[in-house]
């Protein structure tokens, strides 16, 4: 599972296909291949983007996460005991969503809407013995190619080719203590409006566009920001089926799931023991 969409502004100079996966960057006179520093690399990234003072007005990362399952596993059809524990004790839901459906609305959404990324992806967790080089393959691989050309005269880098990579291994990467959930992530970062002024400016052709609107909930944990997707578009969430969690009520919630959506979803309940 990988969708990718993204769009940052490009400067005017005319863009050139880059080196082939795995290739080797050319040797520079007399100082053998050029490699970038990967934690130099991505540390710059991040300090431009994510890093508070210094970073640039690209936008805010938000995350929605959601649990997966092998095709065949119990788990599929009953839910994983941690997320109920955690997130569903004494009366908890499952929605199973389709994700090919839910891919096309997401694309409906960043196409309506001013986004500098967007992504919906499986998460990388942080195993043992796992480097910056294996999260980052596709941005060290972009910038041994971009600083070799430069230095030789060859070409300018244009900005995303390094920014969608980056963002990518940044907002996918988890603990491994998790490892059990294979954790799939919805990335939406809206752009703002200072930024899309920035880009409309360079690119008059491009056409006026939402900006999305950033709010805020209180909750026992404080305040928190968040972001609605799909609004302003008639849409039914591609929900396939409901799974009802392990509780002292659960038949009840059974029947109130059933009173709410109707016979068009299919509704289940887990076996999964309840414990008090």
């Amino acid at each position: 599972l990988h969708r990718v969409w993204h769009r940052v502004p490009q400067t005017n100079h005319r863009r050139r296909e880059g080196n082939r996966k795995g290739a080797t960057p050319n040797p520079i006179d007399g100082i053998g291949p050029l490699r970038c520093s990967p934690d130099a690399n991505v540390n710059s990234l991040y300090s431009v983007t994510f890093g508070g003072a210094e970073s640039t007005d690209f936008g805010i990362p938000f995350v929605a996460s959601f649990c997966s399952h092998a095709d065949q596993a119990y788990e599929s059809e009953h839910g994983l005991l941690s997320q109920w524990r955690g997130y569903g004790r004494d009366g908890g839901y499952c929605l199973v969503f389709d994700t090919a459906k839910l891919s096309k609305l997401l694309e409906q959404e960043i196409n309506s809407n001013f986004y500098v990324h967007m992504n919906l992806s499986d998460t990388r967790y942080a195993l043992d013995g796992v480097s910056v080089e294996q999260l980052f393959p596709e941005l060290l691989e972009r910038c041994d190619f971009f600083v070799s050309r430069m230095l030789k005269g060859n070409m300018n880098p244009a900005p995303d080719d390094g920014f969608a990579p980056f963002v990518i291994g940044a907002t996918m990467f988890k603990h491994q203590g998790f490892r059990e959930e294979r954790e799939v992530r919805i990335v939406a970062m809206p752009g703002s409006k200072a930024l899309f002024d920035h880009v409309q400016a360079q690119h008059n052709q491009i056409p006026q566009m939402s900006i999305k609107q950033m709010n805020t909930i209180h909750s026992s944990r404080g305040k928190r920001r968040y972001i609605s997707l799909f609004e302003g578009n008639s849409v039914t969430l591609p929900i396939k089926r409901v799974i009802v969690g392990p509780s002292r009520h659960q038949a009840a919630n059974v029947a109130h799931a059933q009173n709410l959506l109707g016979k068009d979803i299919a509704i289940s309940a887990s076996a999964t023991p309840f414990v008090d």
